[in-house]
């Protein structure tokens, strides 16, 4: 696929999971400081990553927003939660990402995302304190 398609095709994506504001609208009205920007994320994640037909789209919804909370991107999941209703998931999958009786998905992703971060926190702590003479049990 040349790159002119692969950007046709991230623009259509664009827009049946975001909406037409969010496509070639928005890519088209951005300055030159973003505009190629745009154009490549148009192109390679939306074209060539998003336009692979191999997983199912709202399962690749719910693995992005899994990978948002867990990178603690929360000013994107809102994106990424308006894609996966325009993608399928359906009723189930939000109670599933809540944390009511069909599964805890956020929930756990909240959860191991902090603990992560948490861990990474208070290592680098102690390594610092360790560094600076300091004892620390």
């Amino acid at each position: 696929m040349t790159d002119d398609e692969l950007y046709e095709k991230g623009i259509a994506i664009r827009e049946e999971m975001l909406g037409p504001e969010h496509g070639r609208a928005k890519v088209e009205s951005q300055g030159d400081f973003t505009r190629e920007f745009e154009e490549l994320v148009t192109r390679y994640c939306f074209g060539s990553v998003w336009g692979r037909e191999q997983l199912p789209r709202g399962i690749r919804s719910m693995l992005t927003i899994a990978m948002l909370v867990a990178l603690g991107r929360a000013q994107e999941i809102r994106w990424h939660v308006q894609g996966a209703i325009n993608n399928g998931v359906d009723a189930h999958y939000p109670r599933a990402f809540a944390g009511e009786q069909h599964g805890r998905g956020l929930a756990v992703a909240d959860t191991l995302a902090a603990r992560a971060r948490a861990c990474d926190n208070r290592h680098l702590a102690r390594q610092t304190i360790h560094h600076a003479g300091h004892c620390y049990a």
